[in-house]
């Protein structure tokens, strides 16, 4: 109708990789994931008055791994938009995570696993707050801010609980032969149970910073150019031993940069 929308959700998802997880050049190791999900969900959106529009997501997610067993992933999520002003608006969301593990068991303060019995669950909450604003008298540039908040606590001691803030800003911008995108992020999680080193009473923290830029521009109806750089990084408090460098200790810190120049061909459909 005018004023209620309904929806049913389905998804599968599939996908077969060899990852390499090795830490040194002269021992290899690489391991094989095999994954299928599949998932059903429902859910809603009403529009009241004064540019107001509340929504309701339920979903329900089987995850098989094939080496490691089956998670059951569930989630519901309440989301609330109002118009502020002229080309403005913002949302706020609610959201519910339960997730179940068959493989993973809970542990204690130490990190040991308190027995094969007690499987580990996690619940996770998260709030954001997302500002979306289009500029200019063609609205050709769109921004979209984000303020979120998650806390993420398991069914046990709380080995594995951790509370995380993160901010992120995109600039998307279109016009003439010309499209771009511009995306920023940075993340902050402390971990309540789990310290930064053995007997150390500093919590475990952890700041992860992303930047992404992609430039793209027509040549023709059906031909384009495009390019684009990625940008990661992550520090951790964390001390980790390494043999080949001694007895001494280091932060859990990497970065890493990428750089792609590629071309886009519209085989069929509107360009």
């Amino acid at each position: 109708g005018d004023r209620f929308k309904g929806l049913l959700h389905a998804q599968y998802i599939y996908f077969d990789q060899i990852i390499d997880l090795s830490d040194q050049s002269d021992l290899l190791r690489r391991e094989r994931v095999e994954y299928t999900g599949y998932g059903l969900g429902t859910g809603g959106e009403v529009l009241l008055n004064k540019g107001n529009k509340l929504s309701l997501e339920l979903m329900a997610v089987q995850e098989d791994y094939s080496l490691l067993g089956d998670d059951l992933k569930a989630f519901g999520v309440f989301a609330w938009e109002r118009n502020l002003w002229k080309d403005a608006k913002m949302e706020l969301k609610l959201r519910e995570e339960n997730r179940d593990y068959d493989d993973r068991t809970i542990r204690d303060e130490n990190g040991n696993s308190t027995g094969e019995d007690t499987l580990l669950e996690m619940e996770r909450t998260l709030v954001a707050l997302e500002w979306n604003q289009l500029w200019g008298k063609s609205k050709a540039i769109d921004s979209f801010l984000e303020f979120k908040v998650l806390e993420n606590r398991d069914n046990g001691v709380g080995y594995y609980d951790y509370d995380r803030w993160s901010i992120d800003l995109r600039i998307d911008g279109e016009w003439d032969k010309w499209e771009s995108s511009l995306s920023l992020g940075l993340d902050e999680s402390e971990y309540i149970l789990q310290k930064a080193a053995r007997f150390s009473s500093v919590p475990r923290e952890q700041t992860d910073i992303y930047g992404e830029l992609f430039v793209k521009r027509k040549l023709s109806k059906r031909f384009s150019v495009y390019l684009l750089l990625e940008y990661e990084e992550s520090s951790s408090n964390v001390l980790l031993r390494d043999e080949r460098l001694g007895s001494g200790e280091f932060e859990d810190d990497f970065d890493a940069f990428g750089g792609t120049l590629g071309v886009q061909i519209d085989l069929w459909g509107e360009p």
